[in-house]
């Protein structure tokens, strides 16, 4: 997978655009990667993502800084959820994929269709007692953290002690976290 160079606004300098590579939703800028990332086992992170076009989804993927080691009970998967917190389909189990640096990436358990200018939430959940996922992100605990709602919505979600991606959640009942991770649907 590649990412495209645009022109910025009024012939600024650009950045990357997603949707034009093929990528029409992200929890992130990959440009804006600007750390490595750490999710602990069993921690379901869960980054608000709005569409940049409409799209029917069939791939959800992120970028592994290290490989995991040690899988432990349950499994590893990337899921889009509804802004209401709905899970609209996971990845398979990602275990092995996740034992290797680079891009990770896993074919969801049905097509989803995405609307353009609309909210989902792109969420990551590793279970490894050795070492942990690590993946390119933005590390902004103090910012992010103390970030408003928008819209209703919370930015960064987190939820710990989970083993299978939960069928729902309600975003407000979450922990609000800092950091997030890149994660992509294509």
């Amino acid at each position: 997978m590649s990412f495209t160079p645009f022109a910025g606004a009024a012939g600024g300098p650009g950045g990357l655009s997603l949707s034009g590579a093929g990528t029409p939703i992200a929890s992130m800028p990959p440009s804006g990667a600007t750390a490595l990332v750490t999710v602990p086992a069993q921690v379901l992170v869960a980054f608000l993502a709005t569409a940049g076009a409409t799209a029917t989804l069939t791939t959800l993927g992120t970028y592994l800084h290290a490989a995991a080691a040690t899988p432990g009970a349950g499994v590893n998967r990337l899921g889009i959820y509804s802004a209401a917190g709905l899970l609209l389909a996971q990845t398979g189990d990602l275990t092995t994929a996740m034992q290797s640096a680079g891009l990770c990436e896993g074919a969801l358990s049905t097509p989803v269709g995405i609307q353009d200018g609309t909210n989902y939430y792109l969420a990551l959940l590793p279970n490894f007692t050795g070492t942990a996922v690590q993946t390119l992100g933005y590390n902004g605990q103090a910012i992010n953290a103390g970030l408003p709602l928008f819209g209703g919505l919370y930015p960064v979600l987190f939820n710990g002690a989970q083993t299978s991606m939960p069928a729902s959640f309600v975003p407000s009942a979450l922990s609000v976290g800092g950091s997030t991770n890149f994660i992509y649907g294509r």
